[in-house]
């Protein structure tokens, strides 16, 4: 009887083993299709684990998404001087423009908590602290900040608000903790030089971004052949810093080069460049290591990518 037993059962074992082999491979299969789909989405996949920023809609992000048709104009002379005098109407109408534009980074109250930056490494400015600045506390450099951003660091630039909102904007942080540097008469006289405060600031031309990119899809056949000529040029081109930052930091050239030529009013300076890669560097084709450049690249990066752009006009 046990004989038997044995033999019915090496019998079923024998006719089980094409349905194994199936299993089997079935389970390669799926293996293999797993470990293809995490090759390819790698650096989406590992992007909370690089403390990159996730793609959200913040206050730089929501600019970007397209502006009104302006006239470049200058805008009124500002009595930097007269300004620098903290007044209860002055404090709150930065606490405004504060709350309209800082919060969503910097936090309601200015702790660095703010939910757009819950990912930035490092973390959003903390106003009530004044150690660890990268600019410094100052009034004029609170200034220089909002003007000309903090690329490396996720900071955007701020210059297309007014400078005397900008200012009202300071007189708001500075109520925040009364221990902020005195303002020094000097240093109101250099700000005044370096951005002509006191002549009125000219603004330049601007048109939505829509607008701009069916100008240029206007022409879809010489774009093309634009987009193709600086495809080449980038791939040819083995010496120039900024190309070379550029190839190591696309995981597609193509999409990246399609980006920009969709997205050209990054042209008019290298803040906006970063500020436009950096709101969502995958989906332009980008690794997302290229939000830890240095300054120093950012520049070799945008006077690179303005010169190899410079045939397309917005």
């Amino acid at each position: 009887m046990e004989q038997d037993n044995k033999q019915e059962y090496s019998s079923r074992l024998i006719s089980s083993l094409p349905y194994y082999g199936v299993i089997y491979i079935f389970v390669i299969v799926a293996l293999i299709t797993a470990g293809y789909v995490y090759f390819k989405n790698i650096d989406f996949i590992t992007m909370n684990s690089k403390n990159i920023l996730p793609k959200q809609l913040d206050s730089a992000q929501a600019f970007m998404l397209d502006i009104a048709v302006k006239k470049g104009v200058t805008s009124p002379p500002v009595d930097v001087y007269k300004l620098s005098v903290s007044t209860p109407e002055l404090v709150a109408k930065g606490k405004g423009l504060y709350e309209s534009t800082c919060s969503p980074c910097h936090g309601p109250d200015g702790k660095g908590d703010g939910p757009a930056g819950a990912n930035l490494n490092p973390k959003p400015r903390n106003f009530h602290e004044l150690t660890g600045w990268t600019n410094g506390p100052s009034f004029d450099k609170i200034y220089l900040t909002l003007q000309e951003g903090i690329t490396n660091r996720g900071m955007a630039s701020y210059a297309n608000i007014p400078p005397e909102d900008r200012i009202a904007i300071i007189q708001y942080i500075r109520s925040l903790n009364p221990g902020y540097p005195a303002i020094s008469q000097d240093g109101l006289k250099a700000l005044d030089a370096a951005y002509s405060l006191s002549q009125g600031v000219k603004q330049p031309n601007q048109i939505p971004v829509k607008t701009a990119i069916q100008k240029i899809l206007n022409d879809e056949k010489g774009r093309d052949s634009l987009i193709n000529k600086i495809k080449m040029d980038i791939t040819a081109n083995t010496t120039d810093a900024g190309a070379v930052i550029f190839k190591n930091k696309t995981r597609s050239q193509s999409r990246a080069v399609n980006f920009l030529a969709d997205n050209m009013k990054w042209n008019d300076n290298k803040n906006d460049l970063a500020k436009l890669i950096m709101s969502d560097p995958y989906s332009a084709g980008f690794k997302t290591e290229i939000v830890s450049l240095s300054d120093e690249e950012w520049n070799q990066l945008y006077s690179y990518l303005k010169n190899v752009f410079s045939a397309i006009k917005v």
